[in-house]
């Protein structure tokens, strides 16, 4: 897998990452891996509402769930005037193996007894494809976020632009003509159930 250089050394991109960094000791999100071509990350929360899934799992308000992350720093190298063919079929190879990985993990450590899905709030450029591809990993989005009221507006002007600085830090290319507005904010949904049924088979798992 391509990966994003390291020799990027302009100063606010060293304090991007070195914020990313302490945010996700902060927060608890961790590798469930050794495998290096995995390009997921977990972390754990608590349900906010109550939600139904399309496979029938319920999630309750206050159980816990998982939350996926994407693991920046090993995202394939997106070229510096935006997405290509080789580059998305790459993309796809990556997701689809790092999937297969979660599904072993979920299936194999009692840290995740008890967690029946996966959700939280994405902030990322929700084109029509990118909504196609989502549901054929067997992710669920909705417009509805986890959070509402009158800071709704700051939280999602505040996330679309950490989520840009992410990118430029880390993948310059990905951010190639966009600013933070281009970026939406979804709730994402992957049910344990799902995850095993499309990803527990596949060649990260025999």
């Amino acid at each position: 897998m391509r990966q994003v250089e390291g020799g990027q050394r302009h100063p606010i991109r060293v304090l991007v990452r070195a914020f990313d960094r302490r945010q996700r000791q902060r927060l608890g999100i961790r590798e469930f891996t050794t495998d290096e071509q995995c390009i997921l990350r977990i972390g754990e929360a608590r349900a906010v509402r109550d939600i139904v899934l399309s496979d029938g799992t319920s999630v309750r308000r206050g159980d816990r769930i998982g939350v996926l992350h994407l693991r920046n720093e090993r995202m394939p190298v997106m070229p510096e005037k935006g997405p290509d063919v080789a580059w998305a079929r790459e993309l796809g190879r990556s997701l689809k193996y790092s999937f297969g990985l979660l599904a072993e993990y979920v299936m194999t450590d009692p840290l995740m007894d008890g967690i029946d899905a996966f959700g939280g709030d994405l902030t990322f450029v929700y084109s029509s494809g990118t909504l196609r591809y989502l549901g054929r990993l067997g992710i669920e989005t909705s417009d509805e976020l986890s959070t509402s009221g009158l800071a709704a507006p700051f939280v999602g002007a505040a996330m679309r632009i950490w989520t840009w600085l992410l990118r430029w830090a880390f993948n310059p290319g990905s951010v190639y003509g966009k600013g933070p507005g281009a970026f939406g904010r979804r709730s994402i949904w992957l049910s344990v159930r799902r995850l095993i049924e499309l990803h527990g088979q596949t060649e990260s798992s025999e």
